[in-house]
């Protein structure tokens, strides 16, 4: 448990604050100058991270918002990760603010930036387009087979062939294989070439190039930092993974923080709409046995959801539902729209949220029990989402039968 901080403790960590802003500030071409709300914000940082409590903060253009949280880090001595909302401003934070709070600290202080795997170059998929094998040294340029130009021009830096050629001559020198340190924009199919995204990388253990990868080496340096520089995304990607993409941290500050709300429900929400119904049931038929009673039918009626929740949604565009409107009507969870089906596993365990654009929150209206048959009123979005439930639910009981059911003989 944090020992409380007393009001001396607290005093004398918003000195070294102040003292350090002011040598900030001094060292600004000119002199710098004293900002009263950057003196304010820092020092109210400063107390949050000692207190252990939240603190939002709201300054305008021109408070000098990044040192006034960079500082109080700094001196914090304890690891803390910075999301910004724009790679730009991570960019920013590690090129310009970082470097020179670096040179106010009277100790070791050191700082990383951490990025998607998709940002570094990776030197497994360059081997393989460069023609160097499976053993990627990266160090020996001669001899090694090009790709040919493709043909057509982008934008920026001359043909595909030529921009992927580019890349790989970047990748045999730089230290970090950011994208960022490129002196062109590579088109995203020349880039695409060279790099990765989590989703494919088989891990540094299995993949070939993993000894000497750019974005595993960006880790390391993460994990040995005080200060961590990530994206808002990426945080994200750290809570909905259990908290294993960033290092172990004890602070974190979200710059930027209006954008929050949009990128965690990116992170950690659902995205269904009526094609992933369909998707589902496609995927599922080759795997079912037609001879078992009532297996086609748990198939084509999950198949069905892509209309239903389409008409549901039909009157709902433009428009925010709160979760509370569709709740699930109480009994089995899908109110009057095919009674006889139910909730599968008991019910819905939490409240249900949709967003359908940016106007402000709008209660939506309870329509008349829907029906399933085509040119009824639009169903009621609760219902629906309670009758997916029970539908699903049983395409999974049994997909989960025909798998047992298989035995050793299938996989």
């Amino acid at each position: 448990m944090t020992e409380p901080v007393t009001e001396t403790e607290s005093a004398r960590e918003s000195d070294a604050v102040t003292t350090a802003l002011d040598r900030a500030a001094a060292a600004l071409p000119g002199g710098g100058e004293h900002r009263a709300g950057q003196s304010e914000m820092a020092r109210s940082v400063g107390r949050a991270i000692a207190g252990r409590r939240h603190l939002v903060v709201q300054a305008g253009t021109g408070t000098g918002k990044s040192l006034a949280y960079l500082i109080p880090s700094m001196l914090a001595g304890e690891r803390v990760v910075v999301a910004t909302a724009t790679k730009a401003l991570q960019d920013q934070l590690a090129g310009k603010d970082l470097p020179s709070v670096a040179t106010l600290a009277t100790g070791e202080f050191s700082f990383a930036v951490l990025k998607g795997r998709s940002n570094y170059l990776c030197k497994q998929r360059a081997g393989e387009v460069g023609g160097t094998g499976e053993q990627l040294t990266m160090e020996e340029g001669a001899g090694v087979e090009r790709p040919r130009a493709a043909a057509g021009r982008t934008e920026d830096g001359g043909r595909l062939g030529d921009q992927v050629r580019r890349l790989l001559d970047w990748g045999q020198d730089s230290t970090t294989g950011d994208r960022a340190e490129l002196d062109f924009e590579p088109a995203p199919k020349a880039w695409a070439m060279v790099s990765t995204t989590a989703r494919e990388c088989p891990g540094a253990f299995r993949c070939p190039s993993g000894h000497d990868c750019f974005a595993e080496d960006a880790r390391a340096r993460a994990a040995e930092a005080d200060v961590v520089v990530v994206n808002t995304h990426l945080y994200g990607a750290h809570l909905a993974s259990g908290g294993v993409v960033l290092p172990p941290h004890d602070v974190v500050v979200f710059d930027e923080a209006h954008e929050v709300e949009e990128v965690m429900t990116d992170s950690l929400g659902v995205d269904i709409g009526p094609g992933r119904f369909r998707a589902l049931a496609a995927s599922a038929r080759p795997h079912l046995d037609p001879g078992s009673p009532g297996t086609l039918d748990a198939v084509d009626a999950v198949s069905d959801l892509g209309e239903i929740l389409n008409r549901a949604l039909r009157p709902l565009s433009g428009r925010r539902v709160p979760h509370d409107a569709l709740a699930p009507d109480s009994g089995n969870g899908a109110g009057a729209y095919d009674s006889g089906e139910g909730t599968h596993g008991g019910g819905v365990a939490e409240p249900l949220g949709l967003e359908l654009g940016l106007d402000a929150p709008t209660p939506t209206p309870k329509v008349a029990a829907p029906s399933p048959a085509p040119g009824h009123a639009d169903p009621d979005l609760g219902q629906v989402l309670g009758l997916a439930t029970g539908r699903v639910g049983r395409l999974v009981d049994g997909l989960r039968r025909a798998e047992r059911e298989a035995g050793d003989d299938e996989p």
